[in-house]
């Protein structure tokens, strides 16, 4: 969405163009039942002063709206849909007798339909747009703008060049976006609302149980396809090339999951280094890896994975270079306090497996001063974790964690990183050397476990 505009024109047949976009939306019965009232130039004034007083546009927070060279209002025509369901082919619905009988006001719908097609349409002609509404002063546009009055308000759209250079985001830009799916929470309900369909659901369930075994089996190729992946880097490429990889896998996974996981996990309120720890205790819980917690203070907290370690898969433990284990910790520890907007949190590592500890630990630590880059993630190899009572460790909530959500979870855990390992490995080695050792790395592991995937499979 664009806020700030150039006062520039915007050529009339770019805006004919968009309009014209615009109205060849679908509407119920092809009603066709809004119309849009379009200003430009000078004529804008007529619009903000019907719905600012003078004293409110000095004030308003958004002088670049207030550049913009074209605004339209969107109106919605409830009478046209009479009309139209009043004919002979449409009379058996019943809709053309009262608006009363019209149980969702498709005159709306198809005015919003029409505004996003605008809106769309615009932006692919390089223009910015603001949708906003008219709310209270929808009648004093009205009457400035010489509308019927059996029209509807839909909202207004300030369309024209955006003016990065005096852009502001608004204050709801950063608010997370509800997840996809997997909660009661989410966008997506797949096969009804919530448990609503738990019968059609557990049928449904027991008659895939081979889907299910297939969903298990491609869990255990990715696990074993993705550390395959790491020894294949070290042994053709070096151990600096791995590195530079499992940091931009682990740094990608870091941006795309760690602040949306917070919230969906409901650490968002928790001091900074208790929530990062509980992060990953709880997601780790979550996918079948084995983390433990426990906090000092408000400002130390510490976390714990404890063996066998799930990326470095079997024995492929004893062959990964310090270098590579730690690339990781950079790639996410290091950078929670910067997703944050913390910059004196910090990761401080005091143990790794693949140095012969009892499995990788450290700490997250609020510092009273702000750290340096090098400093976001330390090495203090003298400290210990103080012992962890797993029984006071916190669980997951089972109404929102139920058990098939669980399961799911667990199986997509290792498909994540796969989907992330192969860009990032394009974009670290190059797409041809990515793909040859893709290629390679698959086609043995396939071969390596073909015979346990036949007993997954039974």
């Amino acid at each position: 969405m664009t806020r700030s505009f150039r006062a520039e024109r915007v050529p009339k047949v770019v805006l004919d163009r968009v309009l014209d976009r615009a109205r060849r939306v679908p509407s119920a019965g092809n009603s066709q039942g809004f119309d849009f009232v379009v200003l430009e130039g000078p004529q804008t004034a007529r619009y903000w002063e019907a719905t600012l007083s003078p004293e409110g546009r000095e004030a308003f927070r958004w002088q670049g709206l207030l550049a913009a060279p074209v605004v339209i209002t969107v109106w919605a025509d409830p009478q046209a849909y009479l009309r139209r369901y009043s004919q002979p082919d449409k009379t058996k619905t019943g809709l053309g007798e009262s608006l009363d009988a019209w149980t969702t006001p498709y005159w709306l719908v198809d005015g919003a339909f029409a505004a996003m097609a605008l809106q769309l349409a615009a932006i692919d002609e390089g223009l910015g747009v603001l949708f906003f509404g008219m709310f209270e002063h929808s009648e004093d546009v009205a009457n400035a703008l010489g509308v019927p009055n059996d029209r509807v308000p839909v909202g207004s759209i300030a369309l024209g060049f955006p003016d990065p250079d005096v852009e502001e985001p608004g204050r709801s830009a950063h608010k997370d976006r509800r997840s996809f799916e997997g909660s009661v929470g989410s966008v997506v309900h797949r096969g009804g609302w919530g448990r609503a369909r738990k019968e059609e659901d557990a049928q449904v369930n027991g008659s895939n149980k081979g889907e299910e075994l297939a969903y298990e089996a491609l869990s255990e190729l990715f696990h074993r396809y993705l550390t395959g992946l790491i020894l294949a880097i070290v042994v053709e490429l070096g151990e600096g090339r791995a590195a530079d990889v499992m940091k931009a896998l682990f740094r990608r996974q870091q941006e795309e999951r760690f602040l949306p996981g917070l919230k969906k996990l409901g650490l968002s309120d928790e001091p900074d280094a208790i929530a990062c720890a509980k992060y990953h205790f709880l997601s780790n819980h979550v996918g079948g890896v084995s983390v433990a917690y426990i906090a000092e203070s408000d400002s130390k907290a510490w976390i714990r994975y404890l063996p066998p370690r799930w990326i470095f898969d079997g024995t492929a433990i004893a062959a990964i270079p310090t270098q590579v284990a730690r690339a990781m910790l950079w790639g996410w520890h290091a950078n929670n306090g910067v997703l944050l907007g913390n910059p004196s949190l910090g990761f401080v590592c005091t143990g790794q497996t693949i140095d012969g500890a009892s499995g990788l630990e450290g700490y997250y630590i609020q510092e009273d001063r702000i750290l340096e880059p090098h400093e976001r993630l330390r090495f203090r190899f003298g400290e210990s974790c103080p012992p962890i009572d797993y029984e006071a460790l916190p669980k997951l909530d089972s109404q929102q964690w139920p058990s098939e959500r669980l399961n799911k979870a667990a199986r997509n855990y290792s498909m994540d990183y796969i989907r992330n390992i192969v860009p990032v490995m394009c974009e670290e080695l190059g797409p041809l050397v990515a793909q040859g050792v893709l290629y390679r790395t698959g086609r043995k592991i396939g071969m390596q476990y073909s015979q346990s995937i036949r007993t997954t499979l039974g």
